[in-house]
């Protein structure tokens, strides 16, 4: 992109634009990082404000009340409302500055009920996940490999006895038991201190030298069980 004007409604100039365009598989749009540079900046003074919006992220009915009532529970007053499933406005009290209100709703902490989101690029063969999102204790069949997944029973000092969890560690507290990583596996058992996770599922049966395709396979499978409470988005 050559040196390019970028312009508001109002007809000024506000940045200037210039760089390579990084694009994927769509071509008519793309992104230039660090690509303008502002030369007018926009009139706006924070300590005037009286009220700020909250927008999240995704439009959830109880999030946004989750939100409003945390808000107002904290200064024990109607200081919050939120107005659609998607945005809160929250009006400061007085004889409070703007920025001591942002600083105290920054750091309320809110129980979200935000499902997680798994990432499938079947083309490229790539996976993205979070590595807390929780598998329910489940039995994996497919073609010539078996895997069960469970959350040990197993005392601090069992778990560390190597005489009675005999396990591979996989990390993250997580375990293959009593399998070898130098072969090719069948079966196996992913043994966790904690809930087992769809990261440990993954690291278990890369150990097990499986094909990318059987994971994706898997946690599809995983999906369609309800054993994972996820979105999952499957590209190519």
């Amino acid at each position: 992109l050559l040196l390019t004007q970028l312009k508001g409604v109002d007809g000024n100039v506000y940045a200037l634009a210039q760089g390579t365009i990084l694009s994927q598989e769509n071509k008519t749009t793309g992104l230039i990082y660090n690509g303008a540079i502002i030369e007018n900046e926009l009139d706006f003074s924070l300590q005037e404000e009286q009220d700020i919006t909250l927008s999240l992220y995704k439009a959830d009915a109880k999030n946004a009340d989750l939100i409003e009532t945390k808000i107002n529970q904290e200064f024990g007053q109607k200081t919050a409302q939120a107005i659609d499933t998607r945005t809160i406005i929250a009006t400061k009290p007085e004889n409070m500055s703007i920025v001591k209100f942002l600083a105290i709703i920054q750091n309320i902490e809110i129980d979200s009920s935000f499902k997680q989101k798994i990432i499938i690029d079947t083309a490229k063969e790539t996976i993205i996940v979070g590595g807390d999102v929780v598998i329910k204790p489940v039995t994996i069949t497919k073609d010539a490999f078996t895997i069960r997944i469970k959350q040990t029973n197993l005392d601090e000092n069992q778990w560390n006895d190597p005489a009675i969890n005999q396990g591979r560690d996989i990390g993250d507290d997580a375990k293959i038991d009593q399998k070898p990583v130098v072969v090719n596996l069948d079966n196996a058992l992913v043994n966790t201190k904690k809930e087992p996770t769809i990261s440990d599922l993954m690291r278990a049966m890369k150990v097990m030298k499986l094909p990318i395709t059987d994971i994706i396979d898997a946690i599809k499978m995983l999906r369609d069980l309800g054993a994972i409470d996820v979105e999952m988005e499957i590209r190519g």
